[in-house]
């Protein structure tokens, strides 16, 4: 056997790039990459957890105003923010906790003014009774 005959073929080199390459993220090679994947808004998120707080009626106000914000972010974003229902859930939570503050105020506040207007009339009452015994 000749040293030519053991020799195995040189194989040649092709001047056309190799369609079934791919990069690392998995798409092949000559077509354009598409966009990261959407992420979903933190601030949707936070707003949420303390809009779920909003008994407290401070974390209430603050869910409201970061679900106001987060909202607009995602309507800004152009698809990049995603979210929108954490946030109108926030917003929605938020509105309602609060509201229930207001009328929880107010019942107290009518209650105390009740309780101060019975109070004279009692004070009163035995007042004008004492009076009868002097």
């Amino acid at each position: 056997m000749t040293m030519e005959e053991t020799r195995k073929p040189v194989k040649k080199k092709s001047t056309e790039p190799a369609a079934t390459g791919q990069p690392d993220n998995g798409t092949p090679v000559g077509q354009p990459v598409a966009s990261a994947q959407p992420q979903i808004s933190v601030m949707a998120i936070v707003a949420l957890v303390l809009s779920a707080f909003g008994i407290l009626l401070i974390p209430g106000i603050l869910g409201l105003i970061l679900a106001a914000v987060a909202m607009r972010q995602i309507n800004k974003s152009e698809g990049r923010l995603v979210g929108r229902e954490l946030a109108v859930s926030a917003l929605v939570l938020s509105t309602v906790l609060l509201i229930y503050h207001l009328i929880f105020l107010g019942v107290i506040t009518a209650a105390a003014t009740a309780a101060s207007a019975l109070t004279g009339a009692v004070n009163g009452f035995l007042d004008s009774i004492g009076e009868w015994f002097k």
